[in-house]
């Protein structure tokens, strides 16, 4: 890009080519940007409202956990405190995870896009997954779930809002038959406590 080229007039300058947005170029960004905050807006709520309606399905009730994206191990942490297991926070939780899921790389890479797989890519995932203080890095979402699935050996169930579920949004993740044997290994080498389990169903 060469340089500005500048035309005098009296005490007036004006940069050549940079010609400030008139008062109708300005309302037209203002409409559209009110347009895009109107679509999503929108679809927050559809999507609030199929969740409660979905919950109420299934006799369960929504419970605000927070802005920070950690929904999904704070749901699981809420759910065992129900049980009486308590102890399984984000600094217990998502550590243990990160280091499963590196330890058992073969069998959770399946639940990545190729694009994930890559070395780089993989290793920032392993460390989103590890970060537990402040912002969620990265959304909770199958991989996750698998994982804590098998750490606590029983079934996970989830509902989403997604449109088009036959099963009104109800997500069933069985852990690996192979897997609870892993992770009382895996317990043992990293010297994780024994009562890092739960026999009972989330």
């Amino acid at each position: 890009m060469g340089p500005r080229t500048r035309s005098c007039s009296g005490s007036q300058q004006n940069t050549v080519g940079e010609v400030p947005p008139t008062d109708e170029h300005e309302e037209r960004n203002v409409q559209e940007a009110l347009a895009q905050t109107a679509i999503d807006e929108g679809a927050r709520t559809v999507a609030r409202d199929t969740l409660k309606r979905r919950a109420q399905l299934h006799n369960l009730r929504i419970e605000e956990k927070g802005g920070d994206s950690h929904c999904v191990q704070y749901s699981v942490q809420d759910q065992l405190r129900q049980q009486g297991i308590d102890g399984q926070t984000l600094q217990v939780m998502r550590p243990a995870m990160a280091a499963f899921i590196e330890d058992k790389a073969e069998y959770f890479r399946e639940f990545l896009t190729d694009e994930e797989r890559e070395p780089v890519t993989w290793r920032r995932l392993l460390s989103d997954i590890w970060h537990s203080v402040g912002d969620a890095r990265r959304w909770g979402g199958d991989l996750e779930i698998s994982a804590l699935s098998c750490m606590f050996q029983c079934p996970i169930q989830y509902i989403t809002s997604r449109q088009g579920d036959a099963s009104e949004g109800l997500v069933i993740i069985q852990h690996n038959a192979s897997l609870p044997g892993w992770w009382r290994q895996f317990k043992r080498q990293c010297n994780l406590d024994n009562d890092f389990i739960s026999n009972r169903s989330l």
